[in-house]
């Protein structure tokens, strides 16, 4: 395993040199609706600017003194200058030159370096794909499969081209299988249990996540939770079978009499209709008891967000709390007001006073907002793309 993980780096960092060698940088940073926090980083010290007139000439060869000293804060100041004064051209030369470095230093197993500039960059340009590639590398040398997961999965939510997102589906299988092989080696089946969790929020559309739940479930004798779980990819083409097989083989679920608070929720699990917006998936919600509004679903945004119009139309169903927080979105940070809605419910599943943000979608008619993780985390929820269809079970 050891000698598999270095051939990889090495081959990623060579491959990675050659490309940066070249110049041909085309940014995969696409123009998507999502919305989600700012992310956090320590302060980069401030240094001296290179002045204007001396920085087509000056400016690469400094960057390289730089880089090759470990005056990060230095190269990254001068990148912040260039940010702000719309010099595109020396802007990716300088980007080349920090990600070429990066590259060189995985190729000699200088892993911390390369961690501390690829974060600190990123701090800058934080929907920069290669540079997030480049870190879960730095972290796979390491064996942090998980905090490499996470860089490859915050890149997928900022790229756009197919090939790119293919190759970071197979980079997201290799280090979800390694850090899989170390849990179960060392029985650590909560720790199973937390990733599947994790890895079916993130990526609920992708099946065997879900027998992988399953199987973290039944490690530590939730038969309940596992039979939900399976429940939701019976249909499923690839793994419906396998699934069917395990409930099959799970002890009957024992009858229950009908109660006052059980009567109301829904005895198995839910298949709400989607609709699909090219890579996206569009699901009708209600707002209280009937005003029917249309949500892209959206995993990486961490609230539910609604449109001005919205809150323009159906007033009566939120409430203003007087509180602001701040958004990413395709144009930058943006603050917005924050909401309480009454309830907000999808197929047979409703939850209540849900925080919500206003937000314009940059101009997007065919939704109302973005169905985000402070509604969908309070179910297991697989999005069905053969069925065309969310489905829902409780927690």
């Amino acid at each position: 395993m050891r000698n598999f993980i270095l051939i990889l780096l090495i081959f990623t960092a060579g491959a990675m040199l050659g490309w940066l060698a070249r110049c041909t940088f085309v940014p995969d940073n696409p123009p998507l609706p999502s919305v989600s926090e700012r992310p956090s980083g320590a302060h980069i010290a401030k240094t001296p600017a290179i002045k204007p007139e001396a920085r087509q000439e000056k400016l690469p060869t400094k960057v390289d003194e730089w880089l090759q000293s470990g005056a990060y804060a230095a190269v990254l100041d001068n990148y912040e200058t260039l940010m702000a004064a719309n010099d595109d051209d020396a802007l990716q030369s300088a980007r080349a030159r920090i990600l070429a470095h990066a590259a060189w230093l995985l190729a000699r197993q200088q892993h911390a370096a390369a961690q501390q500039l690829l974060k600190s960059f990123l701090i800058l340009a934080y929907r920069d794909v290669d540079a997030r590639i480049l870190l879960a590398a730095a972290y796979l040398a390491d064996k942090r499969y998980r905090s490499a997961i996470d860089q490859y999965y915050e890149a997928k939510g900022h790229a756009y081209q197919f090939e790119t997102i293919e190759h970071l589906n197979d980079l997201i299988r290799a280090a979800v299988a390694n850090e899989v092989t170390v849990l179960s080696r060392n029985k650590h089946y909560s720790g199973l249990l937390e990733l599947y969790r994790y890895l079916t929020q993130l990526e609920p559309d992708y099946a065997p996540y879900f027998i992988g739940l399953a199987k973290a479930q039944l490690a530590l004798n939730d038969t309940d939770s596992a039979r939900r779980s399976l429940q939701l990819v019976t249909q499923d083409a690839d793994v419906g079978p396998t699934a069917q097989t395990m409930l099959e083989e799970l002890q009957p679920v024992p009858p229950r009499e009908a109660t006052a608070s059980s009567s109301s929720e829904p005895s198995q699990v839910s298949g709400v209709a989607l609709h699909r917006q090219g890579q996206h998936f569009l699901v009708d919600s209600k707002l209280g008891a009937a005003e029917t509004i249309r949500l892209l679903i959206d995993t990486g945004a961490s609230m539910t967000i609604v449109t001005p119009e919205v809150i323009e139309k159906y007033a009566g169903s939120l409430r203003r709390t007087g509180r602001t927080r701040l958004f990413n979105t395709a144009n930058g940070p943006v603050r917005a007001p924050i909401f309480i809605l009454g309830a907000l419910t999808v197929g047979d599943w409703r939850v209540r006073n849900l925080e919500v943000g206003v937000l314009e979608m940059g101009g997007r008619k065919a939704f109302d907002g973005l169905l985000g993780m402070n509604f969908l985390k309070e179910f297991q929820f697989f999005i069905d793309q053969n069925e065309g269809v969310l489905r829902l079970s409780p927690n």
